[in-house]
């Protein structure tokens, strides 16, 4: 057997370890768990839900549910009081378009009824409130050659003769006293015209302007 008298050094050994018994076993366990590692890694499962999980994931959705349930609920209390305030301010329009209306229906009969008074009494005051009426129907008159028959009331009749006797003359006029005539009033006829002129039918027509129907009640 051969046999070496050469003396190793430590120095010369440099980063070598002093060999154990149990380093052969340990790399071939790191070897057999590096070649092992796919294989288990290969069939590992997901690892179950613990409590905690699903206290956690429970609690998220019922969070979720309850602000959805929160929004939807905010959404139809705004629409409910949205509804409700149309209603109202439906309810208070109809209520103050009538209140307008009657208003406005009182206003105008006081105003009929003041200017029926003042009507009145300016033909009572003026003894020639009849002039400008007759004037105003001879002018209605279109058939100049015509000779109008003109009915007015007998204290109106000496007054017109008066004070338009050229004018109905030149009109070939006939004056007609006529106590179915109120004072201030006139009718005037010819064979293919009538004019009206009488205080009834102008009072109607003044009020058919204003969207008003009332009779003449001499005041």
């Amino acid at each position: 057997m051969l046999s070496s008298s050469r003396i190793v050094f430590a120095e010369d050994l440099g980063d070598a370890s002093p060999w154990r018994p149990d380093a052969i076993e340990g790399d071939r366990r790191e070897g057999a768990d590096r070649r092992a590692t796919p294989e288990r890694r290969a069939d590992a499962k997901p690892a179950a839900p613990t409590y905690e999980d699903g206290l956690r994931d429970g609690y998220a959705r019922g969070l979720e549910e309850a602000l959805l349930q929160g929004r939807q609920a905010r959404q139809a209390e705004i629409e409910a009081i949205a509804r409700r305030g149309d209603a109202l301010v439906a309810a208070l329009t109809e209520q103050l378009a009538a209140l307008q209306a009657s208003l406005a229906g009182d206003i105008t009969q006081l105003g009929v009824e003041i200017a029926r008074s003042a009507f009145g009494a300016a033909l009572r005051v003026r003894d020639d409130a009849v002039v400008p009426a007759v004037n105003a129907a001879l002018a209605a008159i279109v058939d100049d050659r015509a000779r109008p028959i003109l009915r007015v009331h007998p204290d109106d009749a000496l007054l017109l003769s008066e004070q338009l006797g050229p004018l109905l003359e030149a009109r070939g006029a006939q004056l007609v006293p006529d106590d179915a005539v109120l004072p201030g009033g006139c009718r005037v006829e010819t064979p293919r015209q009538a004019v009206d002129a009488t205080v009834q039918t102008r009072w109607r027509k003044a009020l058919a302007a204003l969207d008003h129907d009332d009779t003449w009640i001499e005041a």
